[in-house]
């Protein structure tokens, strides 16, 4: 039985192509085929709202981290100030670094300002991994993370674990003689990369197809 592609939107054309037995139903075929090629402008249209979707979609999911970065910003000018409070000039340092590297890449992000995506990229990377060795332990998970740790020094943690923190430090150094040996991967940071990732691929894309340079807009 003949088909009528004539009726069927761009989605159901595509779906067709992607599912139809050419070599069981050659008339079919030949006739999706001409249909597809008669309505290529509309079906070009169809796939650019497709791609326009995609994009708008990963540009929600990079705001958002954009706007975390932010408040993980304030919460650590927060912290800088309570260290300044217990006349702790190092921590006070530290809680001042992350709120200044937060705030900066935060604003950029929001602001969409693709020349200093990299500050993104520097911070989120800071976070995929922690680890512990002897009195000395790096871990920075901002606001909180999704981890996978291994500890071979606790008798209690001497496996592989998962588990979700709210809270962090940057670096800190221990003051007693209590050993530390973990390496902790933080998967929620790793995914944040995979988001700036793709929307810097998007950019890139949009660069190569509209043939002009990338340029900065708010959000």
């Amino acid at each position: 039985m003949d088909v009528n592609y004539s009726k069927y939107s761009p989605k159901s054309l595509l779906e067709a192509l992607s599912t139809i037995d050419r070599n069981g139903y050659p008339e079919n075929y030949a006739n999706l085929i001409l249909e597809i090629s008669s309505r290529r402008d509309e079906i070009a249209l169809y796939e650019a709202s497709l791609e326009e979707k995609k994009v708008k979609r990963w540009g929600a999911y990079f705001s958002a981290i954009g706007y975390f970065q932010l408040i993980t910003s304030f919460f650590a000018m927060v912290g800088c100030l309570l260290y300044l409070y217990e006349n702790s000039i190092f921590g006070a340092v530290l809680s001042f670094g992350v709120a200044a590297l937060n705030g900066i890449s935060g604003f950029f992000v929001v602001k969409r300002n693709p020349k200093y995506y990299w500050l993104c990229y520097l911070n989120q990377g800071l976070q995929v991994v922690s680890f512990g060795i002897g009195g000395l332990y790096f871990n920075y998970f901002g606001l909180g993370g999704i981890f996978l740790t291994y500890d071979w020094v606790s008798s209690v943690y001497n496996w592989l674990q998962a588990s979700f923190s709210i809270g962090g430090s940057v670096v800190s150094f221990s003051l007693n003689n209590e050993p530390n040996g973990y390496v902790q991967i933080d998967v929620l940071a790793i995914f944040y990369l995979l988001v700036i990732y793709k929307v810097m691929s998007k950019l890139e894309a949009n660069k190569v197809i509209n043939g002009t340079p990338c340029q900065s807009r708010s959000a």
